[in-house]
């Protein structure tokens, strides 16, 4: 996913959420990002997988709770379906906030459960 669409993929939420800024995103212990995109198509409809996407990155909770040198860190709130969480900033997100996301997950892997 491309920065602009993180971006406003953040605002969005933030409208229908009280001004909390944060990103979808889904979660198992222990499965890899493409384990993850198997389960989360098994458990949608055809045609409705909302990870679809041609290209998947991996990182971890542990790693993407780690504070920035100004403390600064992201929260986890879980949200819908059983693996499903939102990733919160602690305010409207900054250039510092996105380029540290985008730091902490591994280089683009192939999806498997790809559309």
């Amino acid at each position: 996913m491309l920065r602009k669409d993180m971006v406003a993929s953040a605002r969005r939420y933030a409208n229908r959420n009280d001004g909390v800024y944060g990103l979808s995103f889904w979660s198992w212990p222990g499965l890899t990002a493409g384990q993850i995109a198997m389960r989360v198509k098994e458990l949608h409809p055809v045609g409705r997988n909302p990870l679809a996407y041609g290209k998947l990155r991996q990182s971890t909770v542990g790693k993407v709770r780690e504070p920035d040198s100004n403390g600064r860190t992201f929260s986890f709130r879980k949200t819908g379906q059983d693996g499903h969480y939102t990733l919160t900033f602690p305010s409207e997100p900054t250039d510092g906030d996105w380029e540290r996301l985008e730091s902490m997950f591994g280089p683009p892997e192939t999806n498997p459960a790809a559309d």
